[in-house]
């Protein structure tokens, strides 16, 4: 006969197989929408309003932000972008809100763009580990 414990962990490794499996299940049949657009600095992206997504009722609401340009990404896997005039945005991106922008034109970037934004800050937002605002 078995005890508590044996029968508590017989019924744990059954659950966590269950899950495994299930996990697997799941990127087998969504493989088709999984993407990694890894963007490079100087793309053209739009980003999705959450806000918008959350309140149903309002159809007129814009769905996404943009064009933004990609600065770059971080360690953490968030993107920091700015807007077409220049200006950055204060937070990181997470990379499931950023998609990309089909601009019927390039849109090229003048040169020095970007000027007052300084390597030392590019480098510590690049290190940083966060993961963007969702």
């Amino acid at each position: 006969m078995l005890t508590r414990e044996e029968e508590l962990e017989k019924l744990s490794s059954r659950v966590y197989a269950s899950r495994v499996a299930a996990a697997q299940r799941w990127e087998k049949d969504n493989v088709h929408r999984i993407r990694d657009f890894d963007f490079k600095r100087g793309e053209l992206v739009l980003m999705e309003n959450t806000r918008a997504r959350k309140a149903l009722p309002d159809k007129a609401k814009a769905r996404y932000f943009g064009p933004l340009i990609v600065l770059f990404r971080n360690r953490g896997g968030a993107y920091h972008l700015c807007e077409l005039n220049g200006a950055p945005l204060n937070y990181p991106v997470s990379a499931r809100r950023v998609m990309p922008y089909l601009a019927r034109t390039t849109i090229p970037l003048p040169p020095g763009f970007l000027a007052d934004l300084t390597q030392e800050r590019v480098s510590e937002l690049q290190a940083s580990e966060d993961g963007g605002v969702e």
